[in-house]
């Protein structure tokens, strides 16, 4: 079994992408296992892959966004500020 999440951004472009992969129950394995006892394992498979692969890829993107956050940042300490934000900041000093 796999799965895979994978986060987009607006020009379609991949931000954050998690894959997992896991073995489930065959149905050899079913048959030897008993339905009930098989099931049980591939669900529990089902949730604990899934669940993990979302994980994995909100945190990817959770340090992307982070990232981005950090640049625009520097790129506002570093630009010259507006007249108004000048004289905010003036009277401030003041």
């Amino acid at each position: 079994m796999k799965t895979v999440t994978t986060f987009y951004n607006e020009e379609g472009s991949i931000i954050a992408e998690s894959e997992r992969n896991a073995s489930v129950p065959g149905i050899e394995e079913i048959e030897k296992e008993g339905f009930r006892a098989a099931f049980h394992e591939l669900e529990t498979t089902v949730l604990e892959l899934t669940n993990s692969t979302r994980q994995r890829a909100v945190s990817g993107l959770m340090e992307e966004l982070s990232k981005k956050k950090r640049k625009m940042k520097d790129r506002q300490g570093r630009r010259i500020p507006s007249s108004q934000e000048q004289e905010a900041s003036s009277k401030n000093h003041i």
